[in-house]
């Protein structure tokens, strides 16, 4: 009879420290008054930059956004790390206009612009950006990043954005990591305690994502090698030292 895993010994049919595609789309804890926010200053019309590492839910809140605008072809999304020969703006934008449109060459306006891995934008790319701007075609810019001071943005660009730079590392708390926790565990689960959670979610540097790896690694240690149903802080300290 083949053994049972760590998370089936504790009863769960399924790994539930689990990284999946939008795994945080349904835990974007902290985050989900700042997209509700984002999205308010988008429909003024108003250039937005999301800054933040790997996996602390940018996919997840990227998808929020997009759900929310989507629709109409009102919408470009494109990822600048396709190609290091700038960005064909004309060509996305003619994208939106419909078989008719393209056929005529109708070049809608009115457009919200999201990019990704916007550190790879050259000079020529954020001055076009500007002059669409300027001349109607994008009405919102969302720009996405892990650092903003990686980008080659222009004077002009930067001023548009301003104060509006949402950092998304830095809304996640230790209350936001236990409520995670207990969402994967169940809310009636001793296995982790809050203030172990609290520690786990210390080391990871206050990524969601690699919050979850150590979880993993440290449920196996103690259900596997120790044969104990409960983390304890020392737990912790010997696997993520």
């Amino acid at each position: 009879m083949e053994e049972k895993t760590w998370f089936e010994k504790l009863g769960y049919k399924e790994n539930p420290f689990m990284i999946k595609p939008y795994a945080f789309e349904d835990n974007l804890q902290g985050y989900k008054n700042y997209i509700k926010k984002i999205n308010a200053v988008l429909k003024k019309g108003k250039v937005v930059f999301i800054e933040g590492d790997y996996g602390v839910g940018k996919t997840a809140t990227l998808k929020q956004i997009i759900n929310e605008f989507k629709g109409k072809r009102k919408l470009i999304y494109y990822s600048a790390n396709r190609g290091d020969g700038g960005v064909d703006f004309d060509a996305l934008i003619k994208g939106r206009a419909g078989p008719i449109g393209r056929l005529f060459g109708i070049k809608p306006k009115e457009l919200l612009l999201m990019v990704d891995e916007a550190q790879k934008l050259t000079l020529h790319d954020c001055e076009k950006i500007e002059t669409l701007i300027d001349d109607g075609y994008f009405k919102s810019v969302v720009l996405v990043s892990d650092d903003m001071r990686k980008m080659n943005m222009t004077a002009g660009l930067k001023r548009r954005i301003g104060d509006q730079i949402v950092m998304l590392g830095e809304l996640l708390t230790e209350n936001h990591a236990i409520k995670i926790v207990k969402d994967r565990l169940g809310k009636e689960s001793r296995f982790i305690s809050p203030k172990v959670t609290k520690l786990i979610f210390e080391k990871s540097g206050k990524n969601p994502r690699r919050m979850l790896e150590y979880l993993e690694d440290i449920s196996r240690y103690v259900v596997e090698e120790k044969g104990e149903d409960k983390v304890t802080e020392e737990d912790v300290l010997y696997v993520l030292t």
